[in-house]
């Protein structure tokens, strides 16, 4: 005869629970894979690490904690890219719009306010118009985290 006790019961219990909430966590987690990378745009998140510091241009070092797959198609720049040189994107920004990126970064980083920018940045032989925004939000370490988002409006500014 097989005695199945009160802590079996409970052990079992547990399991199964754990079982559950795993696949919660695996759908939650498929569900924003998928709501993030069907965006036509890019969703992004870059740190800016405490104490703060400005490269050569005056531009705020950042550091990229997550980009969604949509980054090489609307900058160009590869993964790869954007984890050995994030300030790469800079570089990308058309000449003649660059000085007021860098310094409605800067404007931004100093004012903890809100960044938004839009202008033209050169992939390959193209120019693009992309919409750039984000928003700070102070760490408990000092650092400073941008959550934003990156649209290509070529098309809409093409029409205007």
């Amino acid at each position: 005869m097989f005695k199945f006790s009160f802590v079996d019961f409970c052990k079992t219990n547990s399991m199964f629970h754990r079982r559950q909430l795993s696949q919660v966590k695996l759908e939650r987690e498929e569900f924003l894979n998928d709501l993030i990378n069907s965006q036509p745009a890019v969703i992004y998140r870059v740190v800016l690490k405490k104490p703060y510091q400005l490269d050569s241009n005056g531009m705020p070092v950042i550091y990229y904690d997550f980009f969604s797959g949509q980054h090489e198609e609307i900058t160009g720049l590869t993964d790869k890219d954007l984890r050995n040189n994030p300030m790469k994107i800079v570089q990308r920004v058309h000449p003649d719009d660059r000085k007021a990126f860098i310094e409605e970064n800067a404007s931004a980083v100093k004012e903890l306010r809100p960044f938004k920018w839009e202008g033209r940045v050169v992939v390959g032989d193209l120019i693009k118009w992309l919409r750039i925004e984000s928003n700070p939000k102070v760490q408990k370490n000092g650092d400073i985290l941008w959550s934003g988002i990156i649209i290509d409006n070529t098309r809409e500014k093409m029409m205007e």
